[in-house]
């Protein structure tokens, strides 16, 4: 199904919002909302990252696949978080002595 220009903006806009926000504050970690020491903040942006870039990756792909942009953007979001609570229980098990 073809879509309008505003359309394919709105999916797109969708589709980055977090990515963009998560860069956002690691910028902001980086300098005025500091932590104190570095490890705190890097505990808080990078499974931010890693979320946020899987949450692009799937909107894309169920764009792709047609699914409507209310369900693709649940499915996304539902679908990264799970990644990412599967990738640290990995990290967990896989470092465990």
């Amino acid at each position: 199904m073809k879509q309008g220009p505003l359309a394919v903006l709105l999916r797109l806009a969708l589709a980055m919002l977090p990515l963009a926000a998560s860069l956002l504050l690691a910028g902001l970690l980086a300098g005025p909302l500091s932590l104190g020491g570095g490890e705190k903040d890097i505990f808080l942006a990078i499974p931010l990252l890693v979320l946020s870039l899987i949450h692009l990756a799937l909107s894309l792909l169920f764009w792709w696949r047609g699914v409507a942009i209310g369900r693709a953007s649940r499915l996304a979001a539902g679908y990264a978080l799970l990644a990412l609570v599967l990738i640290w229980l990995l990290w967990v098990v896989l470092s465990w002595r």
